[in-house]
């Protein structure tokens, strides 16, 4: 599993690591095809988990509210990775491979 927060990244260093799972932040529209560029560098991962969609003035006891940036991740996972399987995991749950 790799996990990004959100920075961009440099893909020689990335180069050759393939995990199965990566979570993938929402956002990075100011970086050129931010995930295009990493799911092609990671060697198109089977799942991606967004992070950073939900709105973090929302309280945690309650169910996440996205943001705005959960369906252009989805959309871009999809047009550069469209066998990842996409997961965006509900309140308080986990996710097991």
């Amino acid at each position: 599993m790799i996990d990004f927060g959100g920075s961009n990244y440099v893909e020689s260093e990335l180069a050759g690591l393939r995990p199965d799972v990566v979570l993938l932040p929402a956002g990075g529209g100011k970086i050129a095809d931010y995930v295009g560029r990493l799911l092609r560098v990671l060697g198109q991962p089977p799942y991606v988990i967004p992070t950073h969609w939900d709105d973090i003035d929302h309280p945690l006891t309650e169910p996440a509210r996205d943001w705005g940036g959960l369906d252009a991740l989805r959309s871009a996972v999809a047009a550069t990775s469209p066998a990842a399987r996409f997961v965006v995991l509900g309140h308080l749950r986990t996710f097991t491979l």
